[in-house]
């Protein structure tokens, strides 16, 4: 038997979407132990345990708010998924605007594609930070990914350490992607597993917020569309 959690960062505009995306869970195979939500408010959901993000790494956005890059609270985001220690030692990490339609079997060093995005700056701050480049004509980045702490570890060594190390190097051609990062990382040390999903991509502008009834129409179109998830982004 694998076992597992479930680590969703839920940022404020999100709030909305964190319900189905929770739901959406139900078609994790096997089902995760436990179910953490990291965001800056409290929130109360059934089966499922809130931890306030301050408290996950040590040191919090305002570490972040003097560096060059202009978007602190997403590579906080990152960080936070590649660095707590509030899961056991495998968690399946899922942005809290995706929504799981059909069923996804998780195992060790599986990694789900959608896409074949190709954004160089990830790359160009990999090759510098972990000597890595570039290997697959694809893009790992599903908005989902089942992660190793003890690989996490491997690659970063002390998050604090790393954030200080890629902090001064980030800008718009150097950048740090959580989601090709790691799995770039994990195929230099060990076989990995991809299974290509289909994915609908959908969004608007902040400071536009969605409805319940458009997640819900969203949703039931993306099934009848014959879609394995569905990701609603919110856009700034």
């Amino acid at each position: 038997m694998f076992n597992y959690d479930v680590l969703i960062p839920c940022a404020t505009k999100d709030y909305i979407k964190l319900p189905y995306c929770i739901e959406g869970l139900k078609n994790l195979n096997p089902q995760p132990d436990n179910i953490f939500v990291v965001s800056k408010d409290r929130i109360n959901i059934p089966g499922v345990t809130w931890v306030y993000e301050s408290t996950v790494l040590p040191f919090d956005t305002s570490y972040l708010e003097n560096m060059r890059y202009d978007r602190p609270k997403w590579i906080y985001q990152q960080l936070i998924k590649i660095g707590q220690d509030v899961t056991q030692n495998n968690y399946f990490a899922i942005d809290s605007d995706v929504i799981l339609l059909k069923e996804f079997e998780i195992s060790p060093n599986k990694f789900f594609i959608s896409s074949d995005q190709y954004h160089r700056p990830y790359f160009n701050l990999m090759k510098q930070v972990l000597g890595i480049d570039k290997k697959y004509n694809f893009s790992f980045i599903s908005d989902m990914m089942l992660f190793d702490r003890v690989l996490c570890n491997a690659m970063t060594g002390p998050i604090d350490k790393f954030a200080d190390k890629i902090i001064p190097l980030l800008d718009d051609d150097n950048l740090f992607g959580d989601y090709e990062w790691y799995p770039c990382f994990v195929d230099t040390v060990t076989q990995i597993e991809i299974r290509k999903i289909s994915m609908r991509m959908c969004g608007k502008y902040l400071p536009q917020l969605f409805t319940g009834e458009e997640i819900c129409d969203i949703i039931e179109n993306s099934k009848s569309l014959n879609y394995d998830a569905v990701a609603i982004h919110s856009w700034s």
